[in-house]
């Protein structure tokens, strides 16, 4: 693995998305000094996402599908995968799927350069931004047996 270019990767990729997080607090790669620690696995950023009102979740899946597909239009191998979270319908105490909370997983390839935004890039982070906030953020060494197939 190339570990610096990945270490940049990871930086440049996580200061990116720092704008959607409206009022939230940056993405933590920033803050995360280089060298990162080995990972027997692969980094991947995990994020409690709110899908904003006036959205629902489909529009945000559509969202994520711009930024899936422009990752695999630009030749990296990352793996995003969204999960809607289960929650307890107040009314009945059945449960439900939320209609407001998504969790995110971007697992990242390993020794990947850093992406270089252009206007697709640009449309999908907007999109993001008209129905997402990000409530929660964080970079998990995610056990390799654990991680993607395709990635392997």
């Amino acid at each position: 693995m190339k570990f610096p270019s990945f270490v940049a990767a990871l930086v440049v990729l996580a200061a990116s998305f720092a704008p959607f997080g409206r009022g939230q607090d940056a993405s933590p790669m920033v803050s995360l000094k280089a060298p990162l620690p080995a990972c027997d696995g692969t980094y991947a950023i995990v994020r409690l996402i709110e899908v904003t009102n006036g959205s629902n979740v489909d529009q945000y899946m559509q969202a994520l599908a711009t930024h899936k597909a422009w990752y695999m239009k630009h030749g990296y191998k990352d793996q995003i995968i969204a999960a809607q979270i289960l929650e307890r319908d107040p009314k009945t105490d059945e449960a439900r799927f939320s209609r407001h909370l998504v969790i995110t997983y971007h697992f990242i390839e390993p020794g990947s350069k850093p992406p270089v935004h252009d206007a697709e890039w640009d449309a999908y982070v907007k999109e993001y931004i008209r129905t997402s906030t990000i409530k929660e953020s964080y970079v998990a060494c995610i056990p390799t047996e654990h991680t993607p197939m395709s990635m392997h």
